[in-house]
């Protein structure tokens, strides 16, 4: 499958309608956060947490952050303790 696990996500409202797939880097700011943190946490605790589609999500986000300069981390820090409020 490649990176279709790690960068499309379906957000179809629920399981029994069509699949409505948004790609992570082509629709950013389409994909609701609810998705993306369920996504998240089924890779953390869930059955997918040995997956390889987790590896690579990992490593990219990893690759992501250290090609941020100072300042995009700081902004991005401060959006993410404002959002937790």
């Amino acid at each position: 499958m490649g990176t279709y696990d790690i960068t499309n996500f379906n957000t179809a409202t629920s399981s029994a309608t069509v699949p409505v797939i948004k790609n992570l880097f082509l629709e950013y700011g389409q994909i609701p956060v609810n998705i993306l943190k369920a996504v998240y946490e089924d890779q953390q605790t869930g059955l997918k947490k040995e997956s390889r589609a987790t590896q690579d999500n990992e490593k990219m986000g990893l690759c992501i952050i250290k090609s941020l300069t100072y300042e995009a981390k700081s902004h991005l820090t401060t959006m993410n303790l404002s959002s937790t409020k």
